[in-house]
């Protein structure tokens, strides 16, 4: 029997819930960058602290990618270093597959380990940085999938096997035909 918790299985379920849906579909669009060169302090008090964002790409003067940072890994530096070390320093490089484009199927994003704890994909076109998949993402957007899809079949009663059963409907919540 299948590990119901394993990585692959929630690939599957995802993958089978976000068909036909791009990545774009499912990113937050224009997310906070953090520019490489700004001091880590500065970040901290102009940006980190008045957003709810909790990675953030590192981007250089032309906009390009050139790492990841989160407010755990910045807290965690000690006062001194905040206030010599720039964002570019501190950040971590972006691993491969955490970058994706706007029209790559979003079931691709399934199977992806999160970075940061949350950071599925830096999503990038021509060049920049124009969204963010987060694990809260893709619960969103499975969630509304099946919302889309209407509510499971109603569970069959033995009544309803019952002569003059098949012209009823079956009320689940009040346990009778109608």
């Amino acid at each position: 029997m299948p590990d119901l918790f394993s990585t692959e299985a929630r690939a599957t379920v995802a993958g089978a819930a976000l068909g036909g849906l791009r990545v774009a579909d499912v990113m937050t669009r224009d997310p906070v960058v953090a520019p490489a060169w700004i001091w880590v302090q500065d970040f901290i008090d102009r940006v980190l602290a008045h957003t709810r964002q909790s990675v953030y790409p590192v981007v250089e003067f032309d906009g390009r990618l050139s790492g990841l940072v989160t407010g755990d890994m910045l807290a965690r530096l000690r006062p001194e270093a905040r206030a010599r070390l720039r964002v570019g320093q501190a950040a971590l490089p972006v691993p491969g597959e955490s970058a994706a484009g706007p029209d790559e199927p979003a079931p691709s994003l399934a199977a992806r380990p999160p970075v940061g704890g949350t950071l599925v994909a830096v999503v990038i076109d021509h060049g920049r940085v124009v969204g963010l998949v987060s694990t809260a993402d893709l619960e969103w957007a499975m969630r509304r999938a099946r919302l889309a899809a209407g509510p499971p079949a109603p569970r069959r009663s033995p009544d309803d096997d019952e002569p003059g059963a098949p012209g009823g409907t079956w009320h689940a919540h009040r346990g009778a035909q109608v």
